[in-house]
């Protein structure tokens, strides 16, 4: 099959762009049964080591390119043209590799509704320890992520990691996340359906005033949240606690997202069916 691998959507996010770096190169660890186009998505941002330089790329590939304004424009649609003259009228499976600063060990994140991204994440699940499945594909239109370019896709998130660092550890599970979807993807799904537990995003919950993450609340990711749990600490040492639904928070305290006073997103555990359309 044909896979793109791609790394540095976020240029401060070095784990993607170290392996592709490496796979560019040598990409012997990596399944022989399929055809490689690896991708450094945002090379000035890498470069600068930042998320960014205008807009967030990842945020740019809607059917009016997002929001996205000057550079990060410009690479979506070189991104888009690109791909699209590499894969011609073949289907392929696209991997963006991500890093997060919370505790959220290996994260397949689905962005689309489509029972072979979903089949390759719950078989590649299986065999990844510390792992999880996360439904994200209720995502704005206009705010669409570089795997809706492909038929095939999902992210590979990978923490905690701080931004702009490398952690060996952290690479070796992203790389071993791979290796265990490119197996996956070997054969060819031998069912109708596929049935996938995973966490869905309901809401997100936003800093209290003059707060900051509670020391016991940190690196809670994917564990149950019920109300009265201290969730935030005021610099006087006020405590706050959780008023909210039962949920499952991710993304704790995540670093990228303070600019938005985001302190974490909630989910809840769910399944979904996906059905392969009959050939």
């Amino acid at each position: 099959m044909k896979i793109v691998i791609v790394g540095s959507t976020h240029g401060n996010e070095r784990t993607g762009y170290l392996l592709v770096s490496r796979w560019i190169k040598n990409c012997e660890k990596l399944s022989r049964q399929h055809e490689y186009k690896f991708l450094i998505a945002n090379p000035m941002a890498a470069q600068k080591n930042v998320r960014f330089i205008d807009f967030d790329l990842n945020r740019s590939f809607g059917p009016n390119f997002g929001k996205a304004t000057g550079y990060e424009k410009i690479r979506s649609l070189e991104i888009k043209a690109e791909l699209a003259h590499w894969a011609g009228r073949e289907p392929y499976f696209l991997i963006d590799l991500h890093t997060t600063t919370s505790n959220m060990g290996v994260t397949f994140v689905l962005s689309k509704s489509e029972a072979l991204s979903a089949w390759a994440v719950a078989e590649s699940q299986k065999v990844t320890s510390e792992s999880y499945i996360l439904f994200n594909d209720l995502i704005d239109d206009e705010c669409r992520f570089v795997d809706s370019l492909a038929p095939h896709g999902c992210i590979v998130e990978v923490g905690p990691v701080a931004q702009g660092c490398e952690d060996l550890t952290i690479i070796e599970k992203t790389e071993g996340a791979v290796i265990n979807l490119l197996k996956a993807l070997e054969e060819k799904p031998q069912v109708n359906k596929v049935v996938v537990n995973g966490f869905e995003e309901v809401g997100g919950m936003a800093y209290e005033n003059d707060s900051v993450i509670h020391p016991n609340f940190i690196n809670s990711d994917y564990r149950e949240l019920a109300p009265g749990i201290k969730i935030f600490q005021k610099k006087n040492g006020d405590v706050i606690e959780y008023k909210g639904e039962r949920c499952f928070p991710i993304f704790i305290g995540e670093a990228a997202y303070l600019p938005n006073n985001h302190a974490f997103t909630k989910t809840i555990k769910t399944s979904k069916t996906f059905s392969f359309r009959k050939q």
